[in-house]
């Protein structure tokens, strides 16, 4: 539950950010980022939802083709926000159960690795696996959580995949809009 809740504030956080910066209705970026997250969502899959984040990046935010040709690919692989929630949610889940003091070096320690697996973790099928194993093995949480882990990713897994995936999309607004890439007139119609 916990590690659902931060994909849902994060994701939140997200869209009221955007629709705040660049002055676009809540709903109406919501309703145009729809698609893409509940392909994500409903798959937890990164590659099913890719063409859709493709085609609504450039036709429905107003995104130009070249850099969404180049930042959507590049993001899907490194943009991991739900994968860093995910993994932060099991080990401190995993700490307190196996009494493992949790302080806040052990804090610190947990995001840097983390941060560092969520660009070096690749958004496959089993690639939870190995992130689990790096992080539990840093943090000194026993392998023998490792099947607890995996079944509680089974589900996890959803959520944090739509908050990678359609989490960059937004991202890329700020990005194009950085650039002077973003159609703002296409970004805002209805």
């Amino acid at each position: 539950a916990v590690i659902v809740l931060i994909c849902v504030v994060y994701y939140v956080i997200n869209i009221l950010r955007i629709a705040i910066t660049k002055k676009i209705s809540p709903a109406l970026l919501f309703k145009k980022a729809w698609p893409t997250l509940l392909i994500a969502l409903t798959t937890a899959s990164s590659a099913a939802a890719f063409s859709t984040n493709v085609r609504d990046a450039n036709k429905k935010f107003g995104i130009d083709k070249k850099l969404v040709d180049f930042g959507i690919p590049l993001g899907q692989v490194l943009f991991m926000p739900g994968f860093m929630a995910l993994l932060f949610g099991m080990e401190a889940g995993f700490a307190e159960s196996c009494g493992i003091q949790i302080t806040l070096p052990w804090i610190i320690i947990s995001l840097i690795t983390n941060l560092l697996l969520s660009f070096a973790i690749p958004p496959v099928s089993g690639g939870a696996m190995m992130g689990f194993t790096i992080a539990f093995a840093q943090l000194g949480i026993p392998m023998e959580v490792m099947g607890v882990a995996l079944a509680i990713n089974t589900i996890t897994d959803f959520p944090a995949t739509a908050c990678n995936v359609s989490g960059w999309q937004l991202t890329m607004i700020d990005v194009a809009d950085s650039l002077d890439m973003l159609d703002k007139e296409t970004l805002r119609k209805k």
